[in-house]
């Protein structure tokens, strides 16, 4: 369509380098995707493959850039043998789409694998040997500011199973996102509000409650997209 208006092969393949780093198939190819809906096919139909990077053009106007930023087959040492969920990381779309499906209220989580590869769900047990499992079971969460975690700190010892992601590693930091989907009802008790923890040296750092989504640059973003902390080398989250 682009084309039709008068941009010719070489500004158009200029236009996508410059602003998405995605050069045009030397041989004019792209991909077309068949969605299992309509509005899918009509939104992402059309894309272009150039390595780790897909842009879909989405109408005359509008495209999207995605860019693998990590092979979650790769491992990391950090993670003890853990696969690393997707970045950027969106706690809204876990809570709506996948909270469900990986949670059983009041019992221990069964169906980890239905939100994977992006989600993938880990259950921290008091018998697991994994040391991240340990830590995120163990920590004093009221301590470190959630809210709503009186019954939950530390969460072994109310015999709780908290959910949790282990993103990529930032230069030796690992990033959990914790998450508390246990309570049976809110008369049972209120359920605590999802955090990030840093991990250094088999230690954790610091504590973040926030719903903010964090990007693969190790911001958090709110709704809108406006930074609001950005994780340190140190392991802390500073406030922008």
């Amino acid at each position: 369509m682009a084309m039709k208006g008068g941009v010719d092969e070489r500004e158009l393949g200029s236009f996508t380098k410059k602003e998405f780093g995605v050069s045009l198939p030397a041989k004019g190819f792209y991909y077309r995707l068949e969605g299992p809906t309509d509005v899918c096919r009509e939104q992402f139909e059309d894309v272009w493959v150039d390595g780790d990077r897909l842009l879909v053009a989405a109408g005359a106007e509008i495209f999207y850039s995605f860019v693998r930023t990590a092979d979650p087959k790769v491992p990391f040492p950090e993670l003890a043998g853990l696969t690393a969920s997707h970045l950027p990381y969106d706690t809204d779309i876990f809570a709506n789409h996948c909270a469900a499906q990986v949670g059983l209220a009041g019992e221990l989580q069964r169906e980890l694998d239905k939100c994977s590869p992006v989600f993938n769900s880990y259950i921290a047990k008091k018998e697991s040997t994994n040391y991240i499992a340990q830590l995120v079971g163990n920590h004093d969460y009221r301590r470190g500011g959630a809210s709503f975690a009186d019954h939950y700190s530390t969460p072994f010892s109310h015999n709780q199973h908290p959910v949790f992601h282990v993103l990529p590693p930032l230069k030796g930091i690992v990033v959990v996102r914790v998450n508390d989907l246990g309570a049976k009802t809110k008369e049972d008790r209120e359920v605590m509000g999802g955090v990030y923890l840093s991990i250094k040296s088999g230690k954790i750092v610091d504590q973040l409650n926030e719903r903010c989504n964090l990007t693969e640059k190790y911001t958090c973003v709110d709704e809108d997209n406006n930074p609001q902390f950005q994780l340190l080398e140190t392991g802390k989250f500073k406030r922008l």
